[in-house]
């Protein structure tokens, strides 16, 4: 192995950081950089391309509009800049100096983005997981926006039972990663593995993983980090158009639909306005040998959104709605310890567990419903200043209905869930964007959230609470010719009464906790092909309402799951550094990390029990100290306009360092690898192409002796295959998918689903999807 550009790339970023490339001709030593901007409201336009026609060179800016063009001569040149749905423009730029700094902006329509499939890997900053994923073109939308965003690089997802996923971004999952929709965190009962993202992921434009000083203005649980999802932007030209999806899966004979409409009317300019609704039905889930019974699900989700825009006033209103109804696997609520004890030891569920195709969903089951109100405006004190306000409420209902029935309960009360929750959100937001000294691009920005937890039902898992806090933070970016440094600090107090019954009366319990957190990234061009960073962040959670206080069963993982009300904030100290390789065919991005966390919450197994409720798996929240260690690695090769070879790996290794074993409960290492073919030359009309990947997950040999119920699962291997056409119809272009996810219908079973004590996972399964764009009105 040539060791070589590796230990280049260390001496340029640690040792040499003040030297780089020159011209031999000192009068061509000149660098020109900046942005690509939307010309209305100074968005990013990622992926521009910038083009030099004296030099006749070009670069591509990255996801955040940013590009940067060096060994410039003393002269003038002309420079077209040009980016999908908008028109070109051609700027004469003087070059008079060493460092030029010029930002564009072109003009932006609504013909853009959402029918473009990119499928290579952009250059990125440190603390951004930015490759390119658009759920509109992902068939993973079918799925959930944890499936989406298991697509990027450095992100896996935690699956519980059948239906419920939710991202695992570095080993860390539910409490410690942020998700945020349209600027907005996401408040609803995020309190364990099964509580999914109430998210709908065909309102969804792109995806993004952000971390250390990125993630500071996202809340106080962005430990892992944050993942951001980027609404469909509202249309800015005249004319109603539309976008039908269409979609069927095999196993669980799912079908999906969704329709988008949004236009803007000649009458009104200013307003620009969209609708959206999306409906998913599956039935029972099939392994390689048998059916799961009772794992079905149903789902509807409408929202609206409406913008007015006028100079440099931009307002905006959103509404969404998520509804869902999930099935959990009948076998995994047990009548009897016996029964528990051989359910676990068993290869296969009782026969009267594995039943027939069906898409009832009899208990137990879930229903979630979430709704979130979000007004949003931003005023643009001047090129480089803005302010913006946000208001918002989100209210979320989950209840639980178990398999069995209390006794004593009527007919009437049939209806009706045994554990109940109905939590209500208010937030107020303001982030003033300015220039600091004229070099530091910074954000100040503040938050204050009230919540109200009401418990209903006829028992209690998690307590009725009050809830206050405020947060503020700070993040500055500095880019000064090849260095760019990001820096963040944010503090958060949070207070709670807690309504608790204990021996047969009721007190509230007052708990308080302050947070602080603080990064700084480092990044460094080397060359024109490798660009390098460093990352240190400390970062503190306080524990949350269900580590604290839960008591009693959760149905979504078929669990006893009992909390600690003395369990302290954790503080974590990590470090990273990072190293990308790009040319025009290679992409190379590697990253480090490791993470130390004091106070480190997890959920320890400790033994079983029998209830009225049946006999179920015990799991106690415990505290000890830990350490991440991790590796993520991702290589693209484009070997020419055709055929693309892509792998990524994501390395984890997790230490309880209380009392020096592995950390029960952490992914297992995996790796992915394929390739995507497009036929140019054949039947060019339609655009074919094809793809096929293999996706290999190690066992999880690294887990404490004698502390689960049952051994790790072996390791397992699963072949996807995918292809597609794009057809022209009308000025719009019709796109039909396929994909077959697990080929050879291998038996597995994950290590971080629970329901893996019970039964394997989904077996071979074909998704067919539509994709049909219109227009009613020019």
């Amino acid at each position: 192995m040539n060791l070589k550009p590796f230990l280049t790339l260390l001496v340029n970023l640690v040792f040499v950081p003040f030297i780089y490339s020159q011209s031999s001709d000192p009068s061509c030593q000149s660098i020109l950089m900046g942005k690509v901007m939307d010309e209305h409201d100074h968005s990013d336009l990622s992926y521009s391309t910038i083009y030099v026609i004296e030099n006749e060179i070009g670069v591509s800016a990255n996801f955040e509009g940013e590009y940067r063009i060096e060994n410039l001569c003393i002269g003038t040149y002309h420079i077209i800049i040009s980016h999908i749905g908008c028109a070109p423009d051609t700027v004469v730029v003087d070059i008079n100096s060493n460092l030029i700094l010029q930002n564009f902006e072109l003009e932006h329509h609504a013909e853009e983005l959402s029918e473009v499939e990119i499928i290579s890997f952009k250059r990125r900053k440190h603390g951004v997981i930015s490759q390119d994923v658009n759920p509109s073109e992902n068939q993973e939308v079918m799925q959930s926006i944890a499936s989406v965003a298991a697509t990027l690089n450095g992100v896996t997802m935690l699956q519980s039972g059948a239906n419920v996923t939710k991202p695992i971004i570095h080993g860390l999952h539910s409490n410690r990663v942020a998700i945020v929709n349209n600027g907005l965190t996401l408040e609803g009962q995020n309190w364990g593995e099964e509580h999914a993202p109430e998210i709908d992921p065909f309102t969804i434009a792109d995806l993004k993983v952000v971390k250390g000083a990125s993630a500071m203005k996202y809340g106080a649980g962005a430990i892992g980090g944050a993942l951001i999802s980027v609404p469909k932007k509202l249309p800015d030209s005249s004319g109603v158009n539309g976008l039908i999806f269409l979609g069927a899966s095999s196993n669980n004979k799912k079908g999906v639909g969704s329709m988008r409409l949004e236009g803007q009317f000649e009458s009104l300019p200013h307003f620009s306005w969209a609708l959206q609704g999306s409906l998913k039905k599956s039935g029972s889930i099939r392994t390689p040998n048998y059916y799961l019974n009772n794992t079905g699900s149903e789902e509807y989700n409408y929202s609206w959104h409406l913008g007015y825009q006028k100079k440099r006033l931009k307002t905006e209103m959103y509404y969404s709605q998520v509804n869902n109804n999930i099935g959990i696997f009948s076998g995994a609520h047990i009548g009897n310890l016996t029964d528990l004890e051989d359910a676990i030891n068993r290869d296969a569920p009782r026969e009267e567990d594995q039943g027939s195709f069906s898409y009832s969903i009899d208990r137990p089951y879930q229903h979630v419903e979430h709704e979130t109100i979000q007004w949003k405006t931003n005023y643009q004190l001047n090129d480089s200043s803005s302010l913006e306000l946000q208001l918002s409420r989100q209210f979320n209902i989950r209840e639980e209905y178990d398999k069995h029935l209390s006794r004593g309960i009527s007919e009437e009360e049939e209806g009706y869930p045994e554990f109940a929750v109905n939590l209500e959100t208010y937030q107020a937001q303001l982030a003033w964007k300015f220039p600091f000294l004229k070099q530091f691009k910074t954000e100040i920005g503040g938050k204050f959230q009230t919540q109200e937890n009401v418990l209903k039902g006829s028992r209690s898992f998690i307590p009725s609470y009050n809830g206050r806090s405020i947060g503020g933070y700070i993040v500055s970016n500095l880019r000064k010719d090849i260095w760019n440094v990001n820096s963040g600090f944010r503090f958060d107090y949070n207070a709670l009464d807690v309504d608790r019954y204990i021996n047969r009366a009721y007190q509230i319990d007052k708990v308080k906790f302050t947070t602080v957190s603080g990064s700084i990234e480092v990044d460094r061009i080397i060359s024109e092909k490798w660009t390098g960073g460093v990352n240190a962040t400390f970062a503190q959670r306080a524990p949350g309402i269900n580590e604290l206080y839960s008591s009693g069963l959760h149905h979504g993982v078929a669990a006893l799951e009992y909390g600690d009300e003395n369990l302290m904030v954790e503080s974590s100290y990590k470090f990273s550094a990072s190293a990308i390789y790009q040319t025009s065919q290679w992409t190379f991005d590697a990253l480090a990390y490791t993470n130390w966390i004091q106070n480190f919450i997890y959920l320890q197994p400790d033994g079983t029990a029998l209830t009225v409720r049946g006999a179920f798996p015990v799991f106690q929240y415990k505290q000890v100290d830990a350490t991440l260690n991790g590796l993520d690695l991702s290589l693209n090769y484009d070997f020419n306009k055709a055929i693309s070879f892509y792998s990524k790996s994501s390395l984890l290794w997790a230490q309880n360092r209380s009392i020096d074993e592995p950390l029960i409960f952490m992914p297992s290492n995996r790796i992915d690898f394929g390739f995507n073919y497009r036929f140019l030359k054949m039947w060019k009309k339609v655009n074919p192409s094809f793809g096929a990947g293999l996706n290999h997950v190690f066992e999880q040999n690294r887990v404490p002796e004698g502390v689960d119920f049952t051994e790790a699962p072996e390791a397992y291997t699963l072949i996807q295959l995918k292809g597609g056409l794009e057809i022209p119809f009308e000025k719009q272009t019709i796109k039909l998918d396929i994909a077959i996810n697990n080929v050879l219908n291998t038996v597995y079973r994950d290590y971080m689903n629970r329901f893996r004590y019970y039964a394997d996972e989904m077996g071979r399964n074909v998704t067919l999807s539509l994709k049909v764009p219109f227009t009613l009105m020019k």
